[in-house]
This record gives C-alpha cells, sequence and structure tokens, in this order.
C-alpha cells in the first residue's frame, strides 16, 4: 500500500510541475540556430552564457568553434585564435583538428604573424591530402601562403602556390558555375600571378595570359596596369638594341632566326636564343622584301633583285641576259616559282627548279610595269599594280579578270596590299581603303572603315589584320563582324605601319620609322 502511494505522488510531481529537469543544451541549441542564420550577436550571447552555465557539456567543443567562427567573421582575429586555441587545447582529438588548423593560420595572417599563420597552413595541407575534400579552405589556405611567400620575396614558390590554388577554383567553377565568389577569387590570383610574372620573374607570355585573364574577370583596368599589360605584350627592337635601320620593310621568321630587310640599313639576320643582330653584306642596302627558302633568301631592292645563299653566304644578282630588274618590290613563292614585282618591269617570273627568268609586263596578261603587290593560293594568282588596279588570273582554267577604276570595281587604281581569304580577295587601294572581292561571283564591296592608306594585311585565324599608314593596325574579326584598333594609344610605338608578319602566339609589326615591336597576342580565335 505505501509503494503505491509514492508511485502516485511521484507521477503526480512530475506531471504537475513541481519538480522538472532543464534541457542542459536548450541555450546552445538557441546560439547554434543563431549561428546557422548568421544572427551573430545573437548566437554570441546564447552562447557565451551556455559556456558559462555548462562548461562540461559535450557540445562546448561545438560551442567554441562557433565562437572562433563569430569573431572570425566579425575580424576579431585576436578572440577568434583564443576560442581556437582554447579548443585545441581541451580537445586535442575533437573533429575539428583540422579545420581548426586553417582557421588559426587565416586568423594569423590577418594578425600580421606570418610565420605562426604558415606553420598553422601547412599543417592543414599535411591533414588534408586531397584537395577536392574541402576545396573551400584549400583555396584559401594556398592564397595565403602564396601572399606570405610574396611577403618573402619566395616569388616562384609564390607563383607556385597561386596556380595551385587556380586549377581548384576552375574545377569549382565548373561544379558552381554561377558561384560569383570564386570568379572574385580567381580574379585576384590571376591578378597576383600576372605581377609576379611581369615584375618579379620576367616572364612576358605567362604575365600577359595572366593579367588579361584578371581583366576579362572584372579586373579594372588602371592606368597602370594598362602601362604594364602594354609592356608585357610589346618587346621593342631598334637601333638602341642593334638594329642597323629603323625603317623597317619586311620581315620573315625563320626558326631561330628572324630575317629583316630595311629601307636603308640593308639585311639583317637577328637571332632569338642570342638577341644578336648579324649584318648580311649585300650590293644594296635599300631593300623592299624578302622571301625566306629552305637554304635560300630571295630579296628585293632598289638596285635590283638578289640571292643570298644561307649555307655558303654567297650573294648573286638575278638577271636576264645583261638585264637587271631595278625598283624591285615583292617577293612570293607560289610552288616553285618566285615572282618578284617591279615598278618598271612588271613581275619577274623566277623557276627555282629550272633557274629561268621569265618577264611579265603591259604586254603579258599583268597589263602594266608598276606592279607592287602579289598574292596566290592553289586556284587564283593575284597581282596589284599601281595604275592598272588587281588583276587575277584562275590558275586551273586560265581565266584572267580585272578589278580597277576602267571597269567600275574600285576608285583608285593604285593597290598596295592584296590577301586571298577563301572565296574573297581583299584589297588595300592607296587613298581610298579596303575592298573585298568576291572571286566567285565576280562582286565587289567597299568597306568603309576610314582607313585612306593601307599597307599590309595579314590573316589569322578567323581575323584579318590591316595595318596602315597613320592609323596604325585594325583587326577585323570575320565571325562577329567587328572591327578593333590598336595605335599609339594602345601601346603600338608607331601608326606608321608597313609590314605584318603572323607567327603562332606572336605578331611582328615593323615600322616606316620606329623598328619593330613584337605582339604577344595568344591565339584564341584559330579553330
Amino acid at each position: 500500500m505505501m509503494r503505491k502511494f509514492i508511485t502516485i505522488l511521484l507521477f503526480t510531481l512530475f506531471a504537475g510541475g513541481l519538480y522538472s529537469v532543464e534541457d542542459p543544451t536548450i541555450k546552445f541549441r538557441q546560439g547554434k540556430k543563431a549561428y546557422e542564420r548568421k544572427q551573430y550577436d545573437t548566437a554570441k550571447t546564447y552562447l557565451m552564457e551556455f559556456l558559462k552555465e555548462r562548461p562540461f557539456e559535450y557540445e562546448v567543443r561545438d560551442t567554441l568553434f562557433y565562437l572562433g567562427e563569430i569573431y572570425r567573421n566579425n575580424k576579431d582575429y585576436a578572440n577568434a585564435v583564443s576560442y581556437y586555441n582554447r579548443l585545441a587545447k581541451r580537445y586535442p582529438h575533437s573533429r575539428y583538428r583540422k579545420t581548426i588548423e586553417f582557421t588559426t593560420g587565416y586568423c594569423y595572417y590577418y594578425l600580421k604573424l606570418h610565420t605562426k599563420s604558415k606553420v598553422h597552413l601547412l599543417q592543414y595541407l599535411e591533414y588534408v591530402k586531397d584537395e577536392m575534400l574541402d576545396p573551400g579552405y584549400y583555396v584559401d589556405t594556398t592564397i595565403i601562403l602564396g601572399a606570405i611567400e610574396e611577403e618573402n620575396r619566395q616569388w616562384r614558390s609564390a607563383a607556385q602556390y597561386y596556380q595551385n590554388a587556380i586549377l581548384v577554383i576552375d574545377r569549382q567553377i565548373f561544379l558552381e558555375k554561377k558561384n560569383k565568389d570564386l570568379r572574385e577569387k580567381k580574379r585576384d590570383v590571376l591578378y597576383a600571378l600576372g605581377i609576379i610574372y611581369a615584375e618579379r620573374l620576367d616572364d612576358k607570355e605567362l604575365a600577359h595570359i595572366y593579367l588579361t585573364g584578371a581583366t576579362e574577370l572584372g579586373q579594372e583596368v588602371t592606368p597602370g596596369l594598362m602601362f604594364l599589360m602594354r609592356k608585357m605584350s610589346l618587346t621593342h627592337l631598334t637601333t638602341d638594341n642593334g638594329l642597323p635601320d629603323n625603317s623597317i620593310s619586311d620581315i620573315q621568321v625563320d626558326g631561330d632566326d628572324v630575317w629583316i630587310s630595311t629601307w636603308g640599313g640593308g639585311l639583317v639576320r637577328f637571332s632569338r636564343s642570342t638577341q644578336k643582330f648579324e649584318k648580311i653584306p649585300l650590293p644594296s642596302g635599300q631593300l623592299r622584301d624578302l622571301y625566306v627558302d629552305i637554304d635560300t633568301v630571295y630579296i628585293t631592292s632598289f638596285d635590283g633583285i638578289f640571292i643570298y645563299d644561307k649555307k655558303r653566304s654567297e650573294t648573286r644578282k638575278l638577271a636576264l641576259g645583261d638585264r637587271v630588274f631595278t625598283l624591285a618590290q615583292k617577293a612570293f613563292k607560289d610552288d616553285r616559282t618566285i615572282y618578284f614585282s617591279t615598278l618598271m618591269d612588271g613581275i619577274i617570273k623566277y623557276d627555282t627548279v629550272k633557274k629561268n627568268v621569265e618577264v611579265l609586263d603591259r604586254n603579258s596578261f599583268v597589263g602594266s610595269n608598276q606592279v607592287y603587290a602579289i598574292e596566290a593560293d592553289h586556284r587564283y594568282l593575284a597581282f596589284g599594280t599601281l595604275d592598272n588596279g588587281a588583276v587575277v588570273k584562275n590558275k586551273e582554267t586560265g581565266e584572267v579578270h580585272y578589278i580597277n577604276v576602267e571597269n567600275g570595281k574600285l576608285d583608285g587604281n593604285n593597290v598596295k596590299t592584296l590577301l586571298i581569304d577563301g572565296r574573297y580577295l581583299w584589297i588595300g587601294v592607296h587613298r581610298f581603303g579596303i575592298y573585298r572581292y568576291d572571286l566567285e561571283r565576280k562582286t565587289i564591296k567597299f568597306l568603309d572603315w576610314d582607313l585612306p592608306y593601307p599597307s599590309c594585311l595579314a590573316k589569322r585565324g578567323n581575323k584579318i589584320w590591316i595595318g596602315t599608314s597613320g592609323h596604325g593596325i585594325r583587326i577585323y574579326d570575320r565571325e562577329k563582324r567587328t572591327l578593333d584598333k590598336i595605335t599609339v594609344l594602345n601601346g603600338l610605338s608607331s601608326n606608321e605601319v608597313h609590314h605584318l608578319q603572323m607567327e603562332d602566339d606572336f605578331i611582328w609589326i615593323g615600322y616606316i620609322d620606329h623598328g619593330i615591336d613584337i605582339l604577344y597576342r595568344p591565339v584564341k580565335d584559330r579553330q
């Protein structure tokens, strides 16, 4: 009877609330909920009360970590470190032991205690063997270590950390395409890499790649950055570093050698590996153009046409009996034939196998003695004259058609440059500009780009490059149908462009008056 009475009494006490047990983790749970909602002030209040009232509960581990994170998010790094250290000392085997190596190192970095920061961050990397297990912290760790190495002037080590960060960021961007924070981090790291390679490691190609990437992701293009990018993208060759004449008539890349003809300083061979110039003795110093073959260099000049044997270092003049060809202009190889244009004798046709010389003047299909430009592909052969416009011959059918003022297709007959591009022939006419002639339909279109003095045309990927006398360079994107401009305002040494030579990621620019620029421009449009 007594036992039944006690049981009823206890049940009544508990049910009636006269005796109750309070949940010991209620303030922790309230603090955790506020923390997850990023209500940090509220979270801190609950968590600190919990820590004071219940210092031995299991949830103290989480509490110490959350408080450290709250202070870190509020940029109170000293208090953050104090909580991380308490957690590490009291619970060395907690599930946070790896993470707090990163968070502690992070805080020490912003407290400018870089030596301590590096110790913790390197320990974190030791713990995290696979960066994809914790990509966010891994990226921040490598970025901070890169910055510390920069402070220590360990440039290559810094670059390596930054490059590791980029690899992981790119993987995450692939997985999280709309993550704005990742793109901003990538922008900042690319910029840091660009500065290192530009100013410390002297690698212009990598510097330009990284700085360009940073600007594409939104890096502000300040005047200082613009100047640096110009510096990184351009190498300049002039009389100051060995070029005999700043007036450039032609440039031909031949492996390590670059052959350069000048208007008054003759022929030079520039060795890229040694960065040295070698003057090639010729009977004339007033050169106009080059064609570089395997063992031979064909040279046009004011005083005639020369053939230089590279192996023997010997030169001979091309002639037809006693007849020499002065005022020679362009040299162009088409299969086994070298064509030379002249301003007095029309076209000189030289068979490199039979060694035959033939003259194509005004009495031939060329129709002019004053020929300047030459162009050819597997179907067509084209010449630009100074008095009869352009003439095109179909090599398969023998059909010849003229593009000139007389038949209403051009506004001027002084043709300075030609470029065959598929079914189109691009024509640069002195004083008038650029025309595009459809070789199949026999129709022509004037491109009103305000470029009255085109001097050279070149093709690179899906773009047409146009050099001008006085207006710098224009780049026409055939797919987007856009026209970009490069002038002295964008870093060119001069607006007087005479020659463009394409070589993979480099464009060699020869000026009438300012030597050579070597423009580094990665080929993004090569399809």
